[in-house]
């Protein structure tokens, strides 16, 4: 039984995990494809990128050599507005968060 419930979790946690290699496709939560293969945050440059998940304050990237999560405030403010990234609207919700 341990065994089977582990197999479930392993295959679910694969098919959720595991980037969709043919396409640099962007998350559902962005309205365009139009994502660069290969950026460069901190002299860091990452390249073959497929986008994954986006929160409001990161967005995970898988890349050539790994996987990364970068903080929206680091990238380009054309790819910030894609993502929805709104550095004062978050200000403010974190502000009426610790108030509240």
């Amino acid at each position: 039984m341990l065994f089977f419930a582990f197999a479930v979790v392993a295959t679910r946690a694969e098919q959720t995990n595991t980037p969709d290699t043919a396409s640099n496709a962007a998350p559902n939560s962005v309205t365009s494809n139009a994502l660069p293969a290969s950026i460069t945050i901190d002299g860091t440059t990452y390249e073959e990128v497929r986008w994954g998940r986006v929160t409001p304050t990161t967005v995970t990237i898988f890349h050539k050599s790994g996987v990364a999560t970068i903080p929206l405030w680091k990238l380009p403010p054309e790819l910030q507005k894609q993502f929805g990234y709104d550095r004062r609207g978050l200000r403010l919700a974190e502000g009426a968060a610790a108030e509240g």
